[in-house]
Formats: structure tokens, sequence, C-alpha cells
């Protein structure tokens, strides 16, 4: 059983699509005397129609204005914002030390931000914040709040990208003009249904009364494509990078609306302990076991074609984190020969074992945490006596199991490609700062720190920025890093 040494493995990462380019612009034309008359009376038509624009449309949009639900349409085609560049995604990697904050934008009436989620549009670097039922737009690069919206309760940019889709409380779905805040409704759910997935041509809801997932075409909301229990089933709902919804009933290929080759022994059992599930990327979905007698857990790369297992099964060392499934890699929790943590990586391709880590952290029960190529791992140790020698928190690579930092439970991290960051996790207990760490100096060396905008805040990382989320004014700041 292992103790303190790890051996190490590689792996890497993509590079970041380009940004598309501009279209290039029309040549101007001559324009004769005939046209010129033309044009003028055409023109004054415009001025009398801007007018009554800036009089009654412009003040219920006005930047910082509130889009109001009754400017929804049902089939009309909104007017087409001004075409804007895709922006920055996820975590920046910022090397050199920050100027400072941006000044706060205000989102009225929020207050406390830390339960907000933050999301990417794909439009500029505009992103959306939702928390208690409230959703403010923010021009991360304007500084400026550009709308708001009460009453709506879920919001999901589409995975290929071709907008952001939204339901308010009565249960309409629509589609939503990142720029201006206008929603064109497509139809409604019912109002016992909640939606679980969400792709450019189908809805997935569950139903709270009829215990039924119910796949629904965005054209055709009132009509089932197909259904299936709602029952328990462990693992990821949505894996294969989007091609599978996994239920107690089967897997379904949400690609075709049928059932999958494989995924018809997926169970869980009275106790919670025997399960059978799958999960995984596409070319690597693995077959997931665990022995309801003995808890032992066993992984099978799956041929999902042919519903044939590609290797001998696995046994895995401790207990896979079920809320890591997402991740580039496998994670289980367990225990070294003298009772410390012990972290095992395996492989969804192959099964194997790929690293293990034993930071030495305080006893209790773990967590897991999965963010670019780094883990971080803490123990909520609540139930255990406190030791002076023996954090609560550690961050590992991910690509070969080094124990790069030990620290704080209160402390959460996001990471780039390069950059790792450590702030609060537990913004009322806040320390005040937020630091930066070379991922890739072997050595995690420590590149700036700087002080946070206000005393209670939570820090994310989205849309190529980093912002700040305040937990008592109702305010977010952007990190000037240039």
């Amino acid at each position: 059983m292992p103790q303190d040494v790890n051996p190490a493995t590689s792996s890497g990462s993509g590079p970041t699509p380009p940004p598309q380019p501009e279209r290039p612009s029309k040549p101007e034309k001559a324009v004769s005397l005939r046209w010129l008359v033309i044009g003028m009376v055409a023109g004054a038509l415009v001025v009398v129609l801007a007018v009554v624009i800036w009089l009654v449309v412009v003040p219920a949009l006005k930047p910082g204005g509130t889009a109001s639900p009754s400017q929804t349409t049902t089939e009309q085609t909104p007017t087409e914002s001004t075409p804007v560049q895709p922006g920055g995604t996820g975590v920046p990697d910022v090397l050199a030390q920050p100027s400072g904050w941006s000044q706060g934008i205000s989102l009225p009436g929020s207050g406390d931000l830390s339960d907000s989620n933050v999301m990417e549009t794909g439009v500029g670097n505009i992103v959306i914040i939702s928390v208690l039922g409230d959703t403010y737009a923010v021009d991360l690069d304007a500084n400026s709040m550009l709308w708001s919206l009460p009453g709506y309760t879920y919001w999901v940019t589409l995975p290929d990208g071709t907008g952001v889709v939204t339901e308010d409380a009565s249960g309409q779905v629509g589609k939503v003009d990142v720029q201006t805040g206008q929603v064109n409704v497509i139809g409604a759910l019912p109002t016992d249904s909640d939606i679980e997935y969400v792709s450019s041509t189908l809805v997935v809801t569950d139903s709270m009364n009829e215990g039924q997932y119910c796949a629904r075409l965005l054209t055709a909301l009132d009509t089932c494509q197909w259904q299936a229990s709602d029952d328990i089933v462990w693992g990821t709902r949505v894996f294969g990078d989007g091609h599978w919804f996994s239920t107690a009933d089967g897997v379904f290929d949400l690609t075709t609306g049928q059932l999958a080759p494989f995924g018809k022994d997926s169970y869980v059992d009275d106790s919670g302990i025997g399960t059978v599930y799958y999960d995984g990327p596409d070319g690597g979905v693995t077959r997931l076991s665990t022995d309801a007698k003995s808890g032992a857990t066993a992984l099978q790369p799956w041929d999902t074609a042919n519903d044939l297992a590609l290797a001998p099964p696995t046994a895995v060392s401790g207990w896979v984190d079920p809320d890591t499934l997402d991740a580039p890699l496998i994670y289980a929790h367990g225990q070294t020969d003298s009772g410390g943590y012990l972290l095992t990586a395996y492989s969804w391709q192959t099964g194997q074992q790929v690293w293990w880590a034993a930071p030495k952290l305080v006893e209790g029960d773990p967590g897991l945490w999965s963010f670019g190529d780094y883990v971080q791992v803490w123990i909520d140790a609540q139930d255990s006596p406190a030791h002076p020698n023996r954090p609560p928190s550690a961050i590992i690579n991910s690509t070969n199991g080094q124990v790069l930092w030990l620290g704080s439970d209160r402390m959460v991290a996001m990471a780039g490609q390069q950059v790792v960051y450590v702030g609060s996790a537990e913004p009322y207990d806040n320390g005040g700062t937020l630091d930066a760490y070379d991922g890739q100096s072997g050595d995690f060396s420590h590149l700036w720190s700087i002080n946070a905008p206000e005393a209670q805040v939570q820090f994310v990382g989205v849309a190529g920025r980093i912002i700040a989320l305040s937990c008592t004014s109702g305010q977010i700041w952007v990190l000037n890093t240039k």
C-alpha cells in the first residue's frame, strides 16, 4: 500500500480555438442625384421613427434598465443585435502583478452574490449572473450591467454555442438576445417539470408528479419523444460529451432518441451501495460496479456499440467520488497502510491506475474538486481533533499526482493553463487576498497577491476574466490585468 512516493505520468490539453475572423465591410458605391432625393425622403421618415423609438422603447431597454417580460414574443423574430465576436473563455493566465480592480458594477436588489451562478454566453465578454430568481447581464469589457430580468429560474448556454435558453417561473421557455435581454418565447413546459438537460434541439425534463424523464424537441415542447424512469442511478446524468443520458431504464442516445446498445443493467439497490452505472467521455465510457456486500468497486472500459467489456475489471483502491465523474480521470478516496489519506487516479480509457498521492491531511470525510490540470482535496474535519501539522486541504497536479500545495479548508482554487489561483471559499471568514501560483514551475512558485476589493467576496474565473462577487453590497469587480 502506498505511503508518500508518487509515480509520474504525463498528459496534455488542446489549444484554444482561434477567434473567427471579422467579415470584410462592403465597398461604398457612388450615389446619383435621383437616389439622393429618394434618400432624403427616406431619411426624414427614419428620423421620425427614431424619435418614437427614443421616447417609447429606449427607456425600457437602456443599459442598467429592466427588460419587462411583456417584451417577449411567441412567433416573431426579434431584432438582431450588432454582431459581436466570441470573447474569452474559462480562467485566464495572469502571470504579472495585476494593477488592481475595476470600479464596482452594481446589480440592483441583489445584495449577497455568494450563491449566484455565473455563466459565459459566448457573446463578447458578456456574462449572465443569476441569483435567487433575479438575472443580470454584465459586459466585463465595458464594466457595466446591460439589463436585468426578474422571475427567470433556469439559464443555460447551448453546448454548440448557438444561444442562451431560459425558463421563467411559469414554465415558459425562450431564447435570449444576450445584448438586449429580449426573450423570444419558444413554448411552455408543464409546471411540475424541471429541466435536466438542454441541447440546440432537445430539452429533457423531469416530472416531479409522474417520476418520469421526458425528452422534448425545442420546437414541440408539449410532446415527449421518449420517456424513462427518474429513479436514482449513480454517475453523471449526461455523459460521453453530451452523447448519452443515463436512466434507471437504460442509457438513451441523445442524438437519435433511441435506447443505447449498452447500459440496460444500470441499477442502484435499496441500500444505495450495490450499483452498476456507466460514465466517462466519448471514447472512454466505463462500466462502474460496486458489490453490495463488500463495497468493493471495479472499473471496466466498455464498447458502447457492441455492449462488451474492452478489458478485465480493475479493482479500485477506496471508493469512487461520484461528484467528480466529469473529470479527465476517475478519482477514488482511500487510506494508506498507516491510515493516512490516499487519492488514486484511474484512466477512463484503460481502467488502469495512473497515479496515487498521499498528502498528509487531517482525518475526516474527503471531498474533491477537479479544475483544469489540477484537483483540490478538502477534508471535512469538524468531528476530528485539530492537528497543527496536518492541514485539511491540498492541491494536486492531475497529470502526475504531485502534491503542490497544502492549506486551509476555507480556500478554493481555480486554474488557467498555467496559473493556479487560491482564494476564499468561506466569504464570511475571508482572508482578504487572491494569490496566484505558477503550476508549471515545478516548485509551485508564488507569482503575486492582491487584496480583495471588499472584505467579503468570492472569486470566479469566467470569460477570460477574474471577477470578485460581493457577499454584502450586490457589486462585482473585474481584475485589471493591463
